[in-house]
C-alpha cells in the first residue's frame, strides 16, 4: 500500500512529519511516491535537515519569497545554510512555512516539525513543536526498533515526559504498551497538533517479524484506547522499504 492512498481525499496541501525514528526518509518517499502519480511537492523543515540524497534536488534560499520549483523538476528539498554546520540545512519557521503553502509552489507541502535528535521514540515538552497554521494533516511517527530497549537518551528524545506519560521508570525496557500510551496520550507524540488537523500515526521499521508483531500489537491498543477524532489510523511499515512503504493499516 502507498503512504499517498492514505492522505485522500487531500489532493495537496501541507503535510507534517512529527515524532522520532524515520521522519525525514518518510517525508522523501512520499515526495517520491506524488513525483510517481504526477503531483509535485517541496520538502523542508521547521529544524535541522541533512543534506538530501545524491539525485535530489536542493533549493538552498534564505528567505521563503525566493523559493522557486523548477517546473521540470516535481521534488525539491528547500531550506537556508546552517552557519554552524556547512553539511546541514536550517529550515523555516511555522508562519514562514505557511507563507510558502500559500505561494502555490506545489501541490504538497511536506514538512519536517520537531527536534527529535536521531532517536527512535519522542515526547515532546509543551511548547516544544510548533506547527503552520495551514497544516493539513500530521504523521507522527515512532521506531519499532525501540521495543525491547532502554528508556534512556540514547533511544528516547523526552525520556522524562516519556517516563511520565507511559508509566516507566527510566532505564526501564520499553514495551508495546508504553509506546501506544505516548501515542494516545494528548501531550504524547501528537502534542499541541492544531484542534481539527487530520493525524495518523506511522510506526516504523516493521522490516522483521519481530517488529512487525510489535507493531500490531501497538495498533490494537491505539484503536481500542484513541479518543473520537483523535488518531485516524495506524500504520505500520518501513520508510526505507524497498517495497511497498505501509504493510499494514489499522482503522
Amino acid at each position: 500500500m502507498g503512504l499517498l492512498n492514505l492522505l485522500a481525499p487531500l489532493t495537496g496541501g501541507v503535510v507534517c512529519f512529527t515524532g522520532a525514528g524515520g521522519k525525514t526518509s518518510l517525508m522523501y518517499r512520499l515526495a517520491e511516491e506524488i513525483e510517481r502519480a504526477g503531483g509535485s511537492a517541496i520538502c523542508t523543515t521547521t529544524e535541522k535537515l541533512l543534506p538530501p540524497p545524491p539525485g535530489y534536488y536542493a533549493v538552498v534560499e534564505e528567505e521563503v519569497g525566493n523559493i522557486e520549483r523548477p517546473a521540470n523538476i516535481p521534488f525539491v528539498i528547500a531550506g537556508r545554510k546552517d552557519p554552524a554546520n556547512s553539511r546541514r540545512y536550517v529550515g523555516y519557521s511555522p508562519e514562514e512555512i505557511d507563507e510558502l503553502a500559500g505561494r502555490g509552489q506545489a501541490d504538497w507541502l511536506l514538512v519536517e516539525v520537531g527536534p527529535s535528535q536521531g532517536r527512535y521514540a519522542m515526547a515532546p515538552a509543551a511548547g516544544e513543536i510548533k506547527y503552520p497554521a495551514s497544516a493539513k494533516l500530521v504523521i507522527g511517527m515512532a521506531g519499532l526498533s525501540v521495543i525491547n530497549q532502554f528508556l534512556d537518551e540514547v533511544w528516547v528524545k523526552g525520556v522524562d515526559e516519556f517516563s511520565q506519560l507511559s508509566g516507566l521508570e527510566k532505564g526501564a525496557r520499553i514495551n508495546e504498551e508504553a509506546l501506544a500510551r505516548v501515542a494516545v496520550d494528548p501531550n504524547g507524540i501528537f502534542r499541541d497538533v492544531p484542534s481539527g488537523v487530520r493525524r495518523l500515526l506511522f510506526l516504523n521499521h516493521a522490516d522483521t517479524s519481530a517488529t512487525r508483531a510489535s507493531g500490531q500489537a501497538i495498533a490494537e491498543m491505539v484503536v481500542k484506547s484513541r479518543e473520537e477524532g483523535q488518531i485516524e489510523g495506524v500504520c505500520i511499515g518501513a520508510a526505507l522499504s524497498g517495497d511497498s512503504v505501509v504493510y499494514e493499516y489499522h482503522q
